[in-house]
């Protein structure tokens, strides 16, 4: 055999070889798909809608019951004291009938040497202007603040002060030496309550007594205005304004006065009436 005959024979046997992988290649492809673990199925699509939830009420939460040492303390109340409003004060005439209120009434030390024993023809004034007793008339409202139950229905009148007296009443006074102690107990107490000025007693003196017997302690100033000689009626005495602010208010009430105002003294005044 020569060398062009197995050149032939070569080369027939590649293409041979060639055309039997192109023949069995569709299947060798498709022999390995075959093989190959099948996809997942693709879950269909899913739609998020929001959803819009209630909101939720607040539950009413009850207060916890009371700890056992509460429920054994005592009950504090604030209780706003009943006012009672007074009668419009008649200045034509005082009314001895008013009951006098004992829990108002002030201590006055009792003894020989704080009585005087009235005389004929004494009244309150000229009783009060007795040196061994004031020396002032004004301060017969003192007089009357010390002995408000005995002279209860003993005068009637518009100037109850200049009235006539029972021979041989007794009738208590506070003296110098029990008005510095009342004073010193007191401190500066420098304020006042104006009520009104008039040229005499005779509206005065009713207003007065009805004060004292609402609890009040009234006293009377002479002063001038104008170059005339008049009376003042003042309510005392406090520490702070503060402090007659709260008692003008019951003035009001009680006197059925329109309007009162508040007033500083000075120290001489208060020297001469603080305490009595």
């Amino acid at each position: 055999m020569d060398f062009e005959t197995m050149k032939t024979r070569q080369l027939l046997l590649r293409e041979g070889l060639f055309m039997a992988f192109v023949v069995l290649l569709p299947f060798l492809v498709t022999q390995a798909c075959s093989r190959e673990e099948p996809s997942e199925p693709q879950s269909p699509q899913k739609i998020v809608m929001k959803i819009k939830k209630p909101k939720p009420q607040k539950e009413s939460v009850s207060p916890p019951p009371p700890r056992e040492e509460e429920k054994k303390g005592p009950s504090i109340q604030m209780v706003k004291p009943q006012e009672t409003r007074a009668p419009e004060v008649k200045i034509s005439d005082v009314s001895a009938q008013v009951a006098m209120r004992p829990d108002k009434a002030k201590a006055v030390p009792q003894g020989d040497e704080h009585i005087y024993i009235v005389q004929n023809g004494d009244s309150l004034e000229a009783i009060a202007a007795r040196p061994e007793v004031y020396g002032a008339p004004l301060k017969w409202t003192s007089l009357y603040w010390c002995n408000q139950q005995a002279l209860l229905n003993v005068i009637k009148g518009p100037e109850f002060e200049k009235g006539t007296l029972p021979t041989g009443m007794k009738l208590k006074f506070i003296t110098q030496a029990e008005a510095e102690k009342n004073r010193a107990s007191q401190g500066k107490a420098l304020w006042v309550i104006n009520l009104f000025s008039d040229k005499t007693m005779r509206r005065i003196s009713p207003l007065a007594i009805k004060l004292i017997r609402e609890g009040f302690h009234p006293y009377i100033v002479k002063t001038t205005i104008h170059d005339e000689p008049w009376y003042r009626l003042r309510v005392g005495f406090f520490k702070r304004p503060s402090e007659a602010k709260g008692v003008r208010e019951r003035i009001l009430q009680t006197t059925g006065l329109k309007q009162v105002w508040i007033a500083k003294i000075s120290e001489k005044e208060f020297t001469e009436y603080g305490g009595y």
